[in-house]
C-alpha cells in the first residue's frame, strides 16, 4: 500500500522548520533541530533569493554558506556565542561581525561563508 499522500506533502514544511528558517527577513539555521545530532544541507532556496547551506556537529552550527541570486542584505542569526567571520566572494575579504544579527550586503552571485571567528592573536587564553 502506498504511503499517505498527506505526509509527503508536509515534508517541505518540516524541512523549512528544521533546517533553514526565514522569519521577517532574518535567517536561522537548525532552529528546531534535535540536540546532539549532526546535520548538513546545501542549496535550499530562502526568502530574499538566497541558496543556503549549513552544517552542524552535535553541539553547534559550524558553517553557513549563502549564494545571493538577486543581491540584497543577508541577515543570518549568529547561531554561536561570540564573533563570526564572513568571507564574501566578490570582495575577497574576511569580515568580522560581533553580535547576534549581522547584516551583510550582497550583489548577485556573491557567495558568503560564515564560520566561527578565529581567536585573536595576543588575546586572552581560554
Amino acid at each position: 500500500m502506498p504511503g499517505n499522500p498527506h505526509s509527503t506533502a508536509l515534508r517541505p514544511a518540516v524541512i523549512n522548520e528544521c533546517l533553514p528558517q526565514c522569519v521577517g527577513g532574518t535567517l536561522r539555521f537548525f532552529p528546531n533541530w534535535f540536540p546532539g545530532r549532526q546535520a548538513a544541507f546545501r542549496d535550499l532556496r530562502t526568502v530574499g533569493a538566497f541558496l543556503v547551506g549549513a552544517g552542524r556537529d552535535a553541539v553547534s552550527v559550524r558553517w553557513i554558506e549563502a549564494q545571493s541570486r538577486a543581491g540584497g542584505p543577508l541577515r543570518p542569526v549568529n547561531p554561536r556565542p561570540g564573533d563570526v567571520s564572513a568571507a564574501c566572494g566578490s570582495r575577497e575579504s574576511l569580515l568580522l561581525f560581533r553580535g547576534r544579527r549581522p547584516e551583510i550586503a550582497t550583489a548577485p552571485g556573491d557567495v558568503v561563508r560564515l564560520e566561527p571567528a578565529p581567536p585573536v592573536v595576543g588575546g586572552p587564553v581560554p
